[in-house]
């Protein structure tokens, strides 16, 4: 009787496991959705938005996104921390790898018309880029960049 109880929790965690990673794979993305993802320890209700979709020839779709509710050390603000990312470029499979759920679609955006403006005259004249990493590692990275001025 165990056995059996135990192989079914088994199959059903599996199941379960398989559509969260269906979900992920197929999921289509909409200018205004707020999602969760695989944030850093210590910032469990940061949020991503997603701003704005671009399709270009060579690197597919590219989705700017907005993060919420960080604790991003920041020598450069008073209080040394920054709560929030205004616009990041990632490629989509770094988005589709970085989600966890679907929180809220159509919410109003925040400003960022002036930085998606200057990304993107940077990268059609190839001066700028797309991040390819998680999310996550992402804002690593953007953290290790704001701390080695």
């Amino acid at each position: 009787m165990k056995k059996t109880i135990v192989l079914f929790l088994a199959l059903v965690s599996l199941m379960a496991c398989k559509e969260a990673s269906k979900t992920a794979e197929t999921e289509t993305f909409e200018i205004g959705q707020v999602w969760s993802y695989q944030n850093r320890v210590g910032e469990d209700d940061s949020t991503l938005q997603i701003l704005e979709i671009d399709e270009f020839k060579e690197e597919g779709k590219v989705y700017h996104i907005f993060i919420n509710d960080l604790k991003l050390k920041n020598p450069a603000n008073p209080d040394g921390l920054s709560k929030r990312i205004g616009h990041i470029p990632i490629s989509e499979l770094a988005l589709k790898g970085s989600i966890v759920r679907l929180l809220e679609s159509n919410k109003v955006l925040p400003s960022f018309k002036t930085e998606y403006s200057n990304w993107k005259t940077a990268f059609l004249s190839q001066k700028g880029g797309v991040f390819e990493t998680s999310v996550k590692e992402t804002v690593v990275f953007i953290e290790q960049s704001l701390n080695n001025r």
